[in-house]
């Protein structure tokens, strides 16, 4: 179907799927939409999103973090050594910062 207009009976089986914690890939099996197609609709309209698994840090990886950070290492050098992304250092300092 691609291309097609969207339904509002579509939407409404991803929005109820969506809450009932499917994938995008198990939604796109079911209305016949690709997995992206239905990311990008849910998020233009601001529709319920699927959240990814969220996993905390644990705490030995903040502390080496933070050290790191203290010491004048740049996020780069942190994401490197740490095997994180960048990103998710500055996630992890910004964070801290508010703790401190």
């Amino acid at each position: 179907m691609p291309g097609a207009n969207w339904t509002v009976t579509d939407i409404a089986t991803c929005v109820k799927m969506i809450e009932a914690g499917h994938t995008y890939e198990d939604i796109s099996s079911r209305i016949g939409r690709t997995p992206d197609s239905i990311y990008r609709k849910m998020k233009r309209h601001g529709l319920p999103m699927v959240k990814g698994e969220q996993v905390p840090v644990p705490k030995q990886d903040v502390s080496k973090v933070m050290e790191m950070h203290r010491r004048g290492k740049t996020y780069s050098e942190i994401a490197i050594a740490t095997k994180r992304t960048r990103s998710g250092v500055a996630g992890i300092i910004h964070r801290e910062r508010y703790k401190e």
